[in-house]
C-alpha cells in the first residue's frame, strides 16, 4: 500500500502519559487534535512495547484512558484534561473469523480467514496487500460501508464473528 496516513493533528501540547495505572506519568508533547487511537500509534515503541508472541505475531495492542479504563479510540485529546494522566491499557488480540472481500477491479476476491481483533487496521491492510500482491495505492478497510481508521482495531468497532470486511481503494 501507499505510505501510511497520519491522523495526528493540531499544536503539540503537554499531556501526562503513564505506562500503567500504578506507574508515574511523564509529560509528552502530543498534537492535541489527534484521536487517542492515533496517539497510541505514535507512542507504541516509545512508551510501551509492541507485544508479540515468541514467534513474532502481534499479541495485542493498546488503548488510552484514565486509570479506570480505556476511552473510545476516536476520542480527541483536546477534549480531555491535560492534568489527568492518560494510562495505557492493554487489549489482548483474539482471532475472529471473517469474510474478506478484496476489490482490485470490479469483482471482489473473497476468502474466509481469521484476523486479529487487536491488530491496527494499517497492519491488517499491509498483510492483505502482501498476501494479494496489491499494487501501490491508498487501500482502505471497511466494515458496513465505514472506512476504519489506520490505528483503530477491530475491537474498537465491536465487529462480530462472520462479518464481511472489504478492502478497496480509497
Amino acid at each position: 500500500p501507499d505510505a501510511l496516513r497520519s491522523g495526528l493533528r493540531g499544536e503539540p501540547l503537554p499531556y501526562k502519559i503513564a505506562r500503567g495505572a500504578n506507574t508515574s506519568a511523564q509529560r509528552r508533547r502530543i498534537p492535541a487534535q489527534s484521536s487517542l487511537a492515533d496517539i497510541v500509534g505514535l507512542l507504541v515503541g516509545q512508551v510501551v512495547p509492541l507485544r508479540t508472541t515468541l514467534d513474532g505475531r502481534i499479541a495485542g495492542w493498546w488503548r488510552l484512558g484514565p486509570a479506570a479504563g480505556p476511552l473510545p479510540a476516536d476520542t480527541r485529546l483536546d477534549t480531555l484534561d491535560p492534568e489527568t494522566p492518560l494510562v495505557f491499557h492493554y487489549v489482548e488480540s483474539r482471532l475472529l473469523p471473517v469474510e474478506l472481500e478484496v476489490f482490485v477491479g470490479d469483482a471482489p476476491t473473497r476468502i474466509r480467514t481469521p484476523v486479529g481483533t487487536a491488530v491496527p487496521v494499517q497492519t491488517l491492510l499491509d498483510a492483505v496487500a502482501t498476501l494479494f500482491d496489491l499494487p501501490a495505492a491508498d487501500w482502505t478497510l471497511r466494515f458496513d460501508g465505514v472506512v476504519l481508521e489506520p490505528f483503530h482495531i477491530l475491537d474498537d468497532r465491536g465487529i462480530p464473528a462472520g462479518a464481511t470486511l472489504v478492502v478497496r481503494r480509497a
